[in-house]
């Protein structure tokens, strides 16, 4: 039986998510793109490979690729989910460390 004034079975109240933080959360998850579709292609490549060619490695190297897209989408995914300053500064963070790796190491992989 539900209390009165509980609003029983309503969903969870969403935790901290100020408009700023969520314009930041999205920017920080489109800067993801350049890697993942980095990932994306090399595990495509490779996949498309038969025969002697293939040999794995892209299907590695992609997979390696998308760990610290995951990174900063899990956090970010979280918060926008259900709010909250710690899934929010983590993803910030987990972004701002990817996207300066990236601009630092230019897709020098070839």
């Amino acid at each position: 039986m539900d209390r009165p004034g509980r609003g029983g079975g309503s969903p969870r109240a969403r935790g901290w998510s100020p408009r700023w933080a969520v314009v930041v959360s999205v920017v920080g998850a489109l800067a993801t793109l350049p890697v993942l579709v980095f990932a994306l292609t090399l595990i495509a490549d490779d996949l498309g490979s038969t025969g002697e060619k293939f040999d794995g490695l892209g299907l590695a190297l992609g997979g390696l690729a998308l760990v610290p897209v995951a990174l900063v989408l899990l956090p970010f995914a979280w918060f926008w989910a259900r709010g909250g300053r710690p899934a929010f500064w983590v993803g910030a963070a987990a972004a701002l460390v990817l996207a300066v790796l990236t601009l630092l190491e230019g897709f020098r992989i070839s």
